[in-house]
């Protein structure tokens, strides 16, 4: 019997059960499915069988099972450092142990540098849009605070929202953020900031109800809710329930949400889609409505928020989700009660409200007329329940004028339906001085935005070119 031929055996029944091992990764890596999977390793199975029963051993083939283990483990070191050190992904997963609820991926920096307003992808032509930066960094809770979230952290300030109120950030050095980025850098406060991209009101009341027993909260601690009045309350609504009533995961179903929200993160794939993926599949250009209006071209609006502006008191109160959408204050208000917390309600206008005249072709600046109908159905559940209202549209009408005469902008993305970096600075003057201020001298957020205005001016100008 020649030895060097058990050897070679030896070493090929070793490598292609190397290879089985490498598959397996790949299908935990998301590199593959498990159809594929199954499929790849029978393979490998009846090859060990043929390679048993023939007795076939020799060089070649151990060379094509070395260059497919050597190619395997290639590829797996690949999406390794991609997942971890280059790819950003913005996308949302599911809580694994409350999954009616969705988180980013923690501890994370997603950073996209060059991307652009959320209308010009519907629109399907980049040339109309502006290309912008755009960073966010995630804590241990899957949240955009920017750093782990410890037992030990005492919080002066909660704030529940949607996109309009994530930390995030404009520029690589962190120099220019959203409204919570620029106040935390000016105040010494402790904030938790739950807000999430994509959630209405219901899911932020559940992020509340699962997030609050774990946070130490200091004196008269303030609860912000920010509402957005575009569509709010289109958003989904479930059972204002305490928390353990809320469907959770078993052992199982928490291992499978896990798996799957790992195999979802894989880089080579993100990156493959990205390639290959046809962006014209996801150009609705009914859905945008485009306009040339002073010396600004192509300012995109999003239709369904030109729509829910132009609602009717009648048509808020009637709407399906009205009564679950004043459930899930109620339950808000019991819950800040019950911790002793100061809650405050915002809402956020559309760009569609504040910049009306510009979408019914009137004069510049005319806000006659207009309709504040969801501003007006919050402020009316505010009053029942004693909760302390504002609302930011009288003040952006107010200042779009003048931030408009001194920068040649508007207070939004041209080519979305969110804030520029002007928008965020007038959001965090306005909250600082009419809502989280104690000092009664310090309450005229339009006398402070315009010195501000005033003070930024060529640095203003500058970034918005």
């Amino acid at each position: 019997m020649n030895p060097n031929k058990n050897l070679n055996g030896s070493k090929d029944y070793f490598f292609l059960s190397f290879c089985g091992i490498l598959l397996f990764l790949w299908f935990l890596l998301g590199l593959i499915d498990i159809e594929l999977l199954f499929a790849l390793l029978i393979i490998v199975c009846l090859e060990l069988v043929l390679t048993y029963k023939t007795k076939k051993f020799g060089t070649k083939f151990l060379n094509i099972t070395v260059s497919i283990s050597a190619f395997l483990i290639t590829v797996i070191f690949c999406e390794l450092v991609l997942r971890y050190n280059y790819v950003s992904d913005f996308k949302l997963y599911p809580n694994p142990k409350l999954p009616v609820v969705s988180r980013h991926i923690p501890n994370r920096v997603l950073e996209d540098p060059a991307c652009y307003g959320d209308l010009t992808p519907l629109i399907g032509d980049k040339s109309l849009g502006e290309k912008n930066y755009y960073k966010v960094k995630t804590d241990n809770l899957g949240f955009t605070n920017g750093r782990n979230i410890s037992k030990k952290d005492t919080f002066d300030l909660i704030i529940l929202g949607d996109s309009y109120s994530v930390t995030d950030y404009f520029r690589l050095d962190e120099s220019l953020g959203s409204w919570p980025a620029i106040f935390q850098k000016q105040n010494d406060y402790g904030i938790m900031n739950l807000a999430m991209i994509g959630t209405g009101p219901w899911e932020q009341y559940i992020n509340l109800l699962q997030e609050l027993p774990h946070l130490n909260l200091r004196d008269n601690c303030t609860l912000l809710w920010c509402f957005f009045s575009g569509n709010d309350l289109d958003d989904h609504y479930g059972n204002t329930t305490i928390l353990d009533e809320v469907p959770k995961s078993d052992a199982y179903q928490e291992l499978r949400i896990r798996l799957e929200n790992f195999r979802e993160q894989s880089a080579l794939k993100i990156m493959l889609l990205k390639i290959y993926t046809n962006e014209l599949d996801n150009i609705k250009p009914d859905a945008v409505k485009v306009i040339n209006a002073l010396d600004l071209n192509n300012v995109m609006y999003y239709k369904p928020h030109i729509k829910n502006s132009k609602r009717s008191l009648n048509e808020i109160i009637s709407h399906p989700n009205f009564d679950m959408l004043v459930q899930t204050i109620d339950a808000v208000n019991k819950i800040a009660s019950g911790h002793s917390l100061n809650l405050k309600l915002l809402v956020f206008p559309s760009k569609a409200e504040v910049y009306s005249w510009m979408i019914e072709e009137k004069e510049p600046w005319t806000f006659k007329n207009d309709s504040l109908s969801f501003s007006t159905a919050i402020k009316q559940i505010c009053y029942e329940y004693s909760i302390d209202f504002y609302d930011l549209t009288p003040y952006f009408k107010n200042i779009s004028q003048e931030v408009y005469l001194k920068t040649g902008n508007l207070l939004y993305d041209r080519d979305g339906s969110h804030w520029n970096f002007l928008g965020h600075i007038a959001t965090q003057n306005y909250i600082q001085a009419k809502i989280l201020s104690n000092s009664s001298s310090y309450n005229d957020p339009y006398f402070l935005f315009s010195e501000k205005l005033d003070s930024l001016g060529e640095v203003i100008l500058g970034e918005f070119e």
